[in-house]
């Protein structure tokens, strides 16, 4: 269970399992309410919030996503007490609910709720073991990168299999240990030397 907390309100994300393991609930004094979503939802949600904060903020704003039979509704809105963005859930077996998340001053509100979500998916997508970690989801990336102007983000992944190092040799307290991490490792020198000229010759375009 995490939180964060704008203007008088807490927003709280807990984890669990299923097919839809977020649930976020928005506390306040007049207001409490829940949201499920899926893992595609969550991250609809968290990658539109960054861009939205690294805009120039579109007065007339809004954001659909549909999954199945469920569709998600986000826009900016405004009324009295400010500006605010607005996420409505609507569902075929449901009646709609809606989250709201304050401006703040400056958006502050806005900048602490998408860096919160934010963390909570790389959290999420985080490999538990070291030895099977990849790159991250490219979405934060690519929305950060547009602030900048910079249009055509391209992405290798490479996986030159193991390397020998202190850590990993340490585990082997055995001949045969020693011998089977050898056949399928190399030296850092000897991945190196392959792979750098390899990362060196990559072009590509995209978006």
């Amino acid at each position: 269970v995490v939180s964060v907390c704008v203007e008088g309100k807490t927003f709280e994300v807990v984890r669990g399992g299923g097919a839809f393991p977020f649930r976020i609930t928005e506390f306040s004094r007049r207001r409490r309410f829940s949201v499920l979503l899926n893992v595609e939802e969550f991250r609809w949600l968290a990658i539109e919030l960054v861009r939205f904060c690294s805009s120039k903020g579109d007065p007339f704003w809004v954001r659909t996503f549909r999954w199945k039979y469920r569709c998600w509704l986000l826009q900016l809105r405004k009324n009295a007490n400010g500006r605010f963005i607005l996420l409505s859930h609507f569902a075929s077996s449901s009646q709609p609910r809606t989250l709201v998340f304050p401006e703040g001053q400056k958006a502050d509100g806005w900048f602490g709720v998408a860096n919160f979500f934010k963390k909570v998916l790389i959290d999420a997508n985080r490999p538990r073991s070291s030895k099977q970690q990849k790159t991250s989801p490219t979405g934060f990336s690519k929305a950060e990168l547009q602030m900048h102007d910079v249009k055509n983000v391209v992405v290798h992944n490479l996986s030159p299999g193991m390397v020998t190092t202190d850590l990993l040799m340490s585990g082997a307290n055995t001949k045969q240990a020693k011998f089977f991490i050898n056949v399928l490792a190399e030296p850092p020198e000897v991945v190196a030397q392959y792979l750098v000229p390899k990362v060196r010759s990559i072009a590509g375009s995209g978006s």
